[in-house]
């Protein structure tokens, strides 16, 4: 087992102007160097999804991320646009190319928040309690330098990098996701998953916290907090206060 050392740079990704970015290291790969992890693209691409029709009163509760290949990296560039638009539900596509070659995808669902929705009279979820900082272990054979995982502060509740099976885990990250500004709590489950996030098998990190995945499967978004508390079984996530 391996301790990771501080992050390799002061944000995942430095902006570029005109939609564009450079990827730095901290996206990293655990497994090619010249590869990006797929939290931070996935994060861009929720960005964007917020970007594309600005409204503080429409929440997102549906996202889902297509990765068509090894994430290279390079200059990055994203798209969004409302394809569905709507006064109370809107659907909204996004891509992002790497080196002008289309690499992500992402379809989003965004509905209006009212009070008296159904959602405020749903059972608060049983969030774990946040554990203490700990030595961060990765991987056996992992590099301690590891771009990404260097980026995120992990604590795990059950479960391990080297357990096989479920595991929860809180994470947060070290660096915000680029000079221009910090995520907001939604947007930042799709970058680790979050600051302070409480994950069982976070998306897209679960690789990274010892539960096979799927190489699609929908994030889904429920109430508004300081983190999100997701349970990656089928049609299962939900959003917590942390």
């Amino acid at each position: 087992m391996t301790e990771p050392s501080a992050p390799a740079s002061r944000a995942f990704y430095l902006p570029r102007g005109d939609g564009t970015f450079e990827a730095t290291q901290s996206t990293a790969s655990p497994w090619d160097e010249s590869l990006q992890h797929g939290g931070p693209p996935a994060g861009l691409l929720v960005r964007a999804v917020e970007q594309a029709r600005p409204d503080p009163g429409m929440q997102l509760a549906r996202i889902t991320v297509d990765m068509l290949g090894g994430i290279p990296q390079g200059t990055v560039r994203v798209e969004a646009k409302v394809v569905r638009p709507g006064r109370r539900v809107e659907m909204t596509e996004a891509r992002l190319w790497v080196d002008d070659r289309l690499s992500v995808t992402a379809t989003a669902w965004r509905i209006r928040v009212d009070e008296g929705a159904t959602s405020e009279h749903t059972d608060e979820p049983e969030v774990p309690a946040l554990p203490d900082p700990a030595p961060q272990r990765f991987f056996a054979g992992v590099s301690p330098d590891w771009g990404y995982g260097c980026a995120i502060d992990w604590r795990f509740v059950t479960g391990g990098f080297n357990d096989l099976g479920p595991a929860r885990v809180w994470s947060r990250l070290r660096i915000p996701s680029s000079t221009v500004r910090r995520p907001h709590p939604l947007n930042d489950c799709s970058w680790s998953a979050a600051p302070p996030t409480v994950c069982r098998a976070s998306y897209p990190s679960q690789n990274g916290c010892s539960s096979p995945r799927r190489p699609r499967r929908p994030f889904n978004g429920h109430r508004p907090g300081t983190g999100c508390s997701s349970t990656h079984a089928p049609r299962s996530a939900r959003m917590a206060s942390a």
